[in-house]
């Protein structure tokens, strides 16, 4: 069977990673060896993170694509054929994976999750998946979040951003949300009923900040960086937690991303400021997928999906990350009959319709 890929031919240094990558085709046998099985990849999720490992690891200090391999990222799939008895023909996994058509696996990965009969590989992926398990991590673990703490979001419109700020709600917390733009800004008020919502394009963020939370924010989760950071930790009460989940202002530029904050701050507020990734977190996974599922059958969870479709696509959708064109998780289904395959619920009959937090159907492009 012919296998495309996404090569990286060269680390990307800026806004322009989409010459870094090559179109590539493979040739994979039809059936597995011993010990293996085939995964025809029917969505990759469009993570900020993997802009950062197609460079050379100097900004961030860990491990990047090597050159000549396939781009690598969150991926939902079926399995099509296998001689191993923990991935039968027919089951569906999400998985970290790479930016290519079908995967030859001879183990089973690290946290990988087996999508139950009652679910869609979306649920799996999008309010069940990688960025709404950063947000729970994010906020309980690393930010220690409690009732009564005031929340600060940035980003807050995004799949992480908006599943953080959701659950700082659900754990009783004061929460203001840091959007760019009236649609964004009126979907975090009218839609996730957020306390607050500051609009960084029209607003200044210090002084919303200063004249709506007088007693300080408990903790910061940001996902953006660059003068929002700055203008939170200003504000930040004593004793606050700053999470820092993703700096997404300066992933394509071509330095390294710095904070310009005032470090006395920190000193004088006894403020605590702390990174993190998701895999540090593997081990509890099924924890905070068990937390976000009460959540939805409480109706306390919403969560919008962006399904673009074309594997041949995917860089340029994935550059959709950056412009602030998506709405939620930014998925891209491989063709047409993975972008249905991936709504189908096996243990209801056909595929199911999804709905965006408007109400309306998921949105499919053609690439």
């Amino acid at each position: 069977m012919l296998n495309r890929q996404w090569i990286l031919t060269g680390h990307a240094r800026d806004a322009s990673f989409i010459r870094s990558l090559r179109l590539s085709t493979q040739e994979l046998p039809d059936e597995p060896a011993p010990g293996t099985a085939i995964v025809r990849n029917l969505a990759f999720q469009c993570a900020p993170s993997t802009r950062n490992k197609m460079g050379d690891g100097s900004r961030t200090g860990a491990a990047s694509f090597p050159l000549g391999s396939a781009v690598g990222g969150p991926v939902g799939g079926v399995v099509v054929a296998s001689c191993r008895a923990d991935l039968p023909v027919g089951a569906r996994i999400s998985y970290s994976g790479r930016w290519e058509e079908y995967a030859v696996l001879d183990t089973t990965p690290a946290n990988a999750f087996h999508v139950p009969a009652d679910l869609s590989l979306l649920d799996a992926m999008a309010p069940l998946g990688p960025n709404a398990m950063t947000a729970y991590f994010g906020l309980t673990d690393v930010g220690q979040a409690r009732e009564g703490d005031v929340v600060v979001v940035s980003g807050a419109a995004g799949s992480t951003g908006s599943s953080a700020a959701q659950i700082a709600k659900a754990l009783g917390c004061t929460v203001a949300g840091i959007a760019g733009g009236p649609e964004k800004c009126s979907w975090l008020s009218d839609v996730l009923g957020l306390d607050l919502v500051i609009d960084y394009k029209s607003q200044d963020v210090g002084s919303a900040l200063r004249s709506a939370l007088p007693g300080g924010v408990d903790i910061f989760y940001d996902n953006v960086g660059g003068p929002v950071l700055n203008a939170v930790i200003d504000n930040m009460a004593t004793g606050g937690r700053v999470v820092v989940c993703g700096q997404i202002s300066g992933y394509n530029g071509s330095g390294v991303a710095t904070a310009g904050f005032n470090m006395l701050r920190i000193i004088y507020r006894s403020l605590r400021v702390q990174g993190f990734v998701l895999p540090q977190y593997y081990g509890r996974l099924d924890e905070a997928r068990s937390f976000i599922e009460e959540l939805i059958r409480r109706g306390a969870f919403v969560h919008r999906e962006d399904v673009r479709v074309g594997f041949e696509s995917l860089p340029r959708h994935y550059g959709s990350l950056f412009d602030g064109s998506n709405r939620g998780t930014l998925l891209v289904a491989s063709d047409d009959e993975a972008a249905e395959l991936l709504t189908r619920v096996p243990a209801r009959e056909g595929p199911t319709r999804r709905e965006d937090a408007t109400g309306g159907p998921i949105e499919q492009p053609t690439p």
